[in-house]
């Protein structure tokens, strides 16, 4: 498989990551849980795309960028940002009361 093919495949895997995650946080009693996903899903897409976009057009990025921003990108196709932000929720509104 191609590298642009497999980085198309990436990219709409990640952005049905944030729908499916979006959907869960939907009938969570914590509203700025919903917000705190959605920006980070959309963080993550429009760097990714403008770092596509850096890479294919004006120069081809190192070695090491792209490993690293695989390393994002593959941590976003876990469920741990999912777990992270219900911890966070959790330990927050337990801090409160």
């Amino acid at each position: 498989m191609s590298r642009s093919r497999s980085h198309i495949y990436q990219f709409l895997f990640i952005v049905f990551i944030a729908i499916i995650g979006y959907i869960g946080w939907l009938n969570y009693s914590i509203a700025w849980v919903k917000t705190i996903w959605i920006l980070m899903y959309s963080l993550l897409l429009v760097m990714l795309v403008l770092l596509g976009l850096v890479d294919y057009f004006l120069f081809n990025l190192s070695l090491g960028s792209r490993i690293a921003f695989g390393n994002v990108r593959d941590f976003f196709l876990t469920p741990l940002p999912y777990l992270v932000l219900w911890f966070f929720s959790k330990f927050f509104t337990q801090k409160r009361n």
